[in-house]
């Protein structure tokens, strides 16, 4: 979450990673608390700590972090030199 929170700060501005950060924080607890029992938990990123009452379930959350990590960093960091370039040329 934290790096999807970085690529679109980076990317579309503070108030854009805040919005969709709430939101996706709302639908993680909705579907994290309510259906915590079903392989629906995994749609609720932000509540995987307290959804994760398994081995299995932990070790899903760990390595599906770590992909998405591994999976945002290179567009981040596109989007930061991007911006940074921008800012650079005014």
């Amino acid at each position: 979450m934290v790096m999807a929170c970085l690529y679109l700060a980076a990317r579309f501005g503070v108030g854009a990673a805040v919005g969709v950060m709430l939101v996706a924080m709302l639908i993680g607890v909705v579907l994290g608390g309510s259906f915590r029992d079903t392989p629906l938990w995994l749609a609720g990123p932000a509540v995987w700590a307290a959804s994760a009452t398994t081995t299995a379930r932990e070790c899903a959350a760990t390595g599906l972090s770590v992909l998405a990590t591994l999976a945002l960093a290179p567009a981040w960091t596109r989007a930061a030199r991007a911006r940074a370039g921008a800012g650079e040329r005014t």
